[in-house]
């Protein structure tokens, strides 16, 4: 059996790795995008929100970044590598030590993703409140000061369609680096799905005529691939809603004038 089990070990750990990097690389593409998109994209909320927007959402967008990259790669990871291990080493005997030490972990991962997603997510939809309300009012002014003087009304007229170019303009720059993220996700996590449903398929394949103990870390191989494929998708839907949220909130200076 130990022969057996240390093979079949050897196997598994070596296909975990490859979805592991699989994953690791996806958030590193990730994050590489939103670092290309930023300046770009605040550039653009700079031409049609405001200054003010721009600085203090760019500098929560980097904030942000900063915060997925440091937890996902320095902790949510290296966490999943040793579930997968605990998970492997605690079928080689017939007693169970560290299932309760595996689920601690499972869901520790779990709550740090979330407590990410809701952090980054609140910060960056809190600033998107406060910051362009500051923009609307000093653009709303400049318009009724325009509207004031002699052929101001012109003038209103043409910074209306100014604005409304660029919030167009802005709001492209966003719909194309959310299709850009979902482009690079989509055949990584075709991947992940088919290397967590393949081993669970073995698994109950194999349950009628193996020992329960491979079954088991079978089963814990699919687990570690599920938190990876959790951890990425939380990062994708992390960054489409920051996104998403300046998109929408930048737009109240339009909406003001």
């Amino acid at each position: 059996f130990y022969i057996t089990y240390l093979i079949m070990t050897a196997l598994l750990m070596s296909s975990f790795y490859l979805i592991y990097q699989v994953a690791e690389d996806t958030v590193t593409d990730l994050i590489q995008i939103m670092e290309a998109l930023i300046p770009t994209y605040m550039m653009a909320v700079s031409f049609s929100s405001g200054v003010t927007s721009s600085a203090i959402l760019q500098e929560s967008m980097v904030l942000g970044i900063s915060a997925v990259s440091w937890g996902i790669r320095k902790i949510v990871f290296p966490c999943i590598q040793l579930f997968v291990v605990l998970q492997l080493v605690n079928n080689l005997q017939e007693e169970d030590f560290f299932s309760k030490f595996g689920e601690l972990i499972q869901t520790g991962v779990k709550w740090l993703l979330k407590s990410i997603l809701a952090v980054v997510v609140g910060m960056n939809a809190i600033k998107s409140m406060l910051a362009p309300a500051a923009d609307s009012v000093a653009a709303a002014a400049l318009q009724r000061g325009l509207g004031a003087v002699p052929g101001g009304q012109a003038l209103n007229a043409v910074s209306g369609v100014v604005i409304g170019s660029g919030i167009l303009i802005k709001n492209a720059i966003g719909v194309g680096g959310m299709l850009l993220i979902a482009m690079a996700v989509t055949l990584p996590i075709i991947k992940m799905s088919v290397f967590i449903l393949s081993y669970k398929f073995i698994a109950a394949l194999l349950q009628p005529i193996s020992d329960k103990r491979m079954i088991q870390g079978i089963q814990g191989i699919s687990e570690g691939g599920q938190l990876l494929m959790t951890a990425v998708l939380t990062v994708i839907v992390l960054f489409l809603l920051s996104i998403a949220i300046v998109a929408v909130s930048t737009n109240v200076t339009y909406y003001a004038g």
